[in-house]
């Protein structure tokens, strides 16, 4: 019996007596022994309704508090936490023995609502092993044990921040509805079902005044390992802030959560007083993926994510040692792409099978592995962004790491992180939008879900792609503040065109002061296809040239043998091409590929080459995701008269040349880039901001024969609707924008109410095209001296121009519909932790010092970690489930030349009919700097910072202060 199939009988038949949604376990372990289990079968209650929609919703509080106390000797005791002693090894009870592997001794001691529990000492276990799942899993079928006399009884329920009013803020009531995360807890605002009682937990600072006697001698120095058992198997336990500073107390070396995502235990170092659980990229508190500091304990894991610079340390002094056999030459094979059309990928490596290395693949795309079959065509990055919801775009990289991994690929060509600067811009549509914010985190998640397969994600362009064929000029503080959000990927390419009239593939500056120096990137940095300027590139910060010729197919490179010369010459110094291998090597070494990675099975060039083409499927159930994030990217514009949801409909009619497929099929053109039927993808370098086939006029036409026309409009970027938008006719407009290969099934799902539209505009809709900042330049030259863009909007990009500038737009930047209601409330502003306990780095920023200048500063992770904690409530008062997406805006303080509303949060909320949703949101004191021209680092502005939390960047509810 597997562990899912064991949890899973377990589940039911504590289900027949009463409803259980999920039990937490902990098991403590010390010189690799089993020493101590706990556990808590949670009780909670679903709304019967929701369940065949899977909106079931566990009520009761702190389960994992109780489980992790069981196991490190404390009890509960009415809701507050004492310590107590382990039972004595001759008290235990209820031996049972199956095998070696699976021998425990439980001891049923009833203290209140749990169990505490030993395993024999005798139990040797690898965290790697199944051992600790076994000890946890075996545990729950424990049943829960009430005291006595209170057998069914349950507590009046505990009151939180969004049942009573107060909390500081504006309220306003709207008929707009935005979306759930892993922050939000939602609770019925009206009658609330029952749960435990839960008494406030006493401080850390009263525990450490008890006496230390008490603790338990063997807890000192152990590892505790917390699992949340699900109808899958094993799954997530959120680490709690309070349960790592009782552990900290009590002795516990490190706190172990499991998490499916990567098959692994992610731990949470709770010995080091500076150590910290909460991570800046989610914004929420977390558990980083981290593995022991001697990297022996947890060897096995298969796949590391490159989210620490001790992986990257680990990954370098490998290729280090792997290149001591290399010559000249095979080092710089390792930089030199084989030219255009000489492998089996769009950009390929060479192979030294010899040495032992087996060459890279590279490949495109942005929505899903390029010139190949039995792949899936997924929702491209701008959708991706209108989701606002970083699962999905976790999960969306997740599967497209999959199948590029299945087809053989070692570099997946994406993300694109290029700012949606002008709307012309005919390939935005590969990117996440008009704001860095919400660009980093979409990035983010996009790349650790890619690089999680084993998949080397490679972010693009540095810097600005869309800019095309021309020269860009920058002030130092919009290019570092602009560009310098972490994206932890392992390569970025570069542009063909100069920035501040240097060619970016060659640009010092930007590629080793900025992105290797201030952004401590270890990574490599890869020319675009042919952008490579020259030999001495690779002096200016350039690791690799693709596809390795000067110009596609002309035999020649500037890297290969003229890198060689340039080495011997010694214009180039061998320690420069050392570095340059070092980095690519290292990149393969950290994301696993030295380890039974799968060979390319698919050829670009030549798709009909039965010898090269080996048609392996690796699109498993993907349409799935791409079909939900196609839904919850859909925009809803416009919806007058309750037009939408669709019901009762006796007559339809669909008209325009979006309503049918092309005529020459899906793949009738060579890149999805045919301009008739149905628009699911893009393509191409340019947007005319008005619809394609005439569709203006079209809409007009039909709006003067039909009183209730529904637009639903598929494009690559934003679109100027004034002709017809205000139309009395045109009762609902629906966005949809590109939604991959899903697209007619996600469209149905918004349309006929089967999912509440939550998608977000990421970029603005403008009345006018001249009310946009910049547009696209069509002619001139992009060499040095060439056609010169001038960015000089400065930091003031898509809605922050419309903003700084008080221009109306049409819709604005985070805007959509649904077809609920909500309003929010009580914001409350916290510091996560007392002036008295910061460290020296954070009390030298609190009194205005800038960052240093050593190499990674902007990523010190005191910098990232949060400093100031956002709640909120916000509830749904319409008549239908629905999602919302609350977003939070920083002002910052009126001497800073900033823009009027800069972007720091979003969360997606599912919130049920009648429900209220607590939110929290965090601010690390990055959110809060400045770029410091002058002192060159990063740094609190003087004044106060106010932020807002709204609905849209012009729909703000509720406002306070951060001084």
């Amino acid at each position: 019996m597997n562990k899912s199939q064991f949890y899973l009988q377990q589940c039911s038949d504590a289900a027949s007596k009463s409803p259980m949604c999920f039990t937490l376990g902990a098991v403590l372990v010390k010189g690799g022994k089993i020493i101590s289990t706990g556990y808590n079968h949670h009780r909670t209650h679903y709304d019967g309704s929701d369940s065949s929609r899977g909106q079931r919703k566990p009520v009761s509080m702190h389960a994992e508090m109780h489980a992790i106390y069981s196991a490190t000797g404390f009890k509960s005791t009415h809701g507050a936490f004492h310590p107590i002693h382990h039972v004595p090894e001759q008290k235990q009870v209820g031996w049972t023995k199956k095998n070696a592997n699976r021998s425990s001794r439980i001891l049923n001691q009833r203290n209140n609502q749990h169990l505490v529990g030993n395993v024999p000492r005798s139990i040797e276990i690898n965290p790697n092993s199944s051992a600790v799942d076994s000890a946890l899993l075996r545990r729950s079928n424990s049943r829960v044990i009430q005291p006595k006399g209170q057998k069914g009884r349950e507590s009046q329920p505990r009151p939180n921040q969004c049942q009573h009013g107060g909390g500081g803020g504006k309220k306003k009531g709207q008929t707009r509805g935005r979306r759930n995360s892993s922050s939000a807890s939602s609770s019925d605002s009206g009658a609330v079902p029952p749960q435990p009682k839960v008494s406030k937990m006493r401080s850390p600072e009263d525990i450490k005044l008890w006496d230390a006697r008490r603790r338990d001698p063997r807890v000192n120095g152990a590892d505790l390992y917390v699992a949340r058992f699900t109808k899958s198997g094993l799954g997530p336990a959120k680490p709690c802030g309070r349960c790592v500073e009782w552990c900290r107390w009590a002795g516990v070396k490190r706190v172990f959560h499991w998490n499916p995502e990567n098959g692994a235990w992610d731990v949470l170092k709770v010995n080091d007083p500076n150590d910290t659980y909460l991570t800046h990229a989610d914004k929420k508190i977390t558990t980083k993926t981290v593995r022991s500091d001697d990297n022996t304990s947890l060897a096995a894991t298969a796949i590391n994510l490159p989210d620490t610079n001790n992986k990257w340390a680990i990954a370098h002094a490998k290729a280090k040692t792997f290149l001591q056999k290399f010559s000249l030459k095979d080092k710089v094979n390792i930089v030199t792409g084989v030219g255009w059309m000489n492998g089996r990928c769009v950009g390929n490596i060479p192979a030294n099978e010899t040495l032992g290395w087996p060459g890279l693949c590279l490949e495109d795309s942005p929505l899903g592995v390029r010139y190949t079959d039995f792949v899936t065509a997924f929702p491209p990055g701008i959708n991706a962004a209108a989701t606002f919801d970083r699962k999905l775009m976790r999960l969306r990289g997740e599967a497209m790491g999959k199948e590029f991994r299945g087809k053989g690929v070692n570099v997946a060509l994406g993300p694109v992180m290029n700012m949606a600067r002008t709307p012309e811009g005919g390939r935005l549509w590969e990117s996440f939008g008009g704001d860095p914010y919400l660009q980093g985190e979409a990035a983010y998640e996009t790349i650790v879900g890619i690089q999680k397969q084993g998949v080397q994600a490679c972010a693009k362009h540095f810097i600005n792609k869309w800019e095309a064929a021309h020269a860009i000029f920058l002030k130092t503080n919009t290019l570092v503040t602009l560009l310098s959000l972490p994206s932890h990927t392992v390569l970025l390419t570069t542009i063909h065109h100069t920035v501040n009239n240097t060619y970016a593939c060659q640009n010092d500056e930007a590629l080793n002061t900025l992105l290797k120096h201030q952004l401590g990137f270890q990574g490599y940095v890869m020319s675009d296809w042919a952008a490579t300027e020259s030999t001495n590139a690779a002096n200016e910060g350039l690791d690799m040239t693709m596809p390795g010729d000067i110009t596609f197919g002309s035999g020649n490179s500037y890297f290969g043998a003229n890198l060689t010369d340039a080495v011997n010459g010694g214009s180039v110094r061998m320690s420069r091409l050392d570095d340059m291998a070092q980095r690519i090597i290292a990149a393969w070494y950290l994301t696993g590929q030295d380890q039974g990675y799968p060979a390319v099975n698919f050829n670009a060039f030549n798709r009909t080459d039965e010898a090269t083409n080996e048609h392996i499927n690796v699109e498993d159930d993907h349409y799935k995701i791409a079909r939900e994030i196609g839904a919850a990217s859909i925009v809803v514009l416009k919806n007058i008269r309750n037009t939408l949801p669709l019901r009762s409909v006796r007559s339809l009619s669909v008209v325009g040349s979006d309503a049918r497929p092309p005529p020459s099929g899906p793949n009738g053109y060579t890149d999805r880039g045919g301009t008739d039927g149905t628009l699911a993808m893009g393509w191409g370098s340019g947007n005319n901001l008005t619809a394609w086939e005439n569709g203006d006029a079209l809409v007009q036409t039909v709006a003067q024969n039909n009183s209730n026309v529904v637009v639903v409009i598929h494009s690559v970027g934003a679109l100027i609707l004034e002709p017809w938008i205000d139309h009395p006719n045109v009762t609902a407009v629906v966005w949809a924008g590109l939604p991959g290969q899903e697209s007619g099934n996600s469209l149905v799902d918004v349309l006929y109410g089967d999912v509440n539209p939550s998608g977000r505009l990421p970029y603005t809709i403008a009345k006018s095209a001249s009310d946009y900042p910049a547009h696209v330049v069509y002619n001139g030259s992009s060499a040095v001296g060439g056609v010169q863009i001038d960015y000089a909007e400065g930091l003031d990009i898509d809605y922050r121009w419309f903003d700084a500038k008080n221009i109306t737009p049409r819709f604005e930047f985070g805007y959509g519909l649904s077809y609920t209601t909500f309003q929010y409330s009580n914001l409350v502003i916290k510091p996560v932790k007392p002036e008295s306990s910061y460290d020296a780095d954070e009390k030298a920023w609190d009194d205005n010092q800038a960052t240093s200048n050593h190499t990674g500063a902007s990523l010190d992770s005191w910098l990232h970690e949060a400093a100031y904690s956002i709640t909120f409530c916000v509830k749904n008062i319409g008549s239908m489930p629905g999602w919302e997406v609350p977003q939070l805006y920083l002002h910052a303080p009126s001497a800073v030349n900033s823009p009027p509303n800069i972007l720091r949060g979003f969360e997606r909320v599912e919130i049920q009919s009648g429900q209220t949703a607590t939110v929290t949101m965090q601010l690390s004191r990055y959110d809060l700097s400045i770029w410091d021209i002058v002192r060159q680092g990063w740094a609190k502005p003087l004044g106060t910072w106010h932020l807002s939390i709204g609905a849209s960047s012009r729909d703000l509810r509720l406002s306070g202060t951060i001084e």
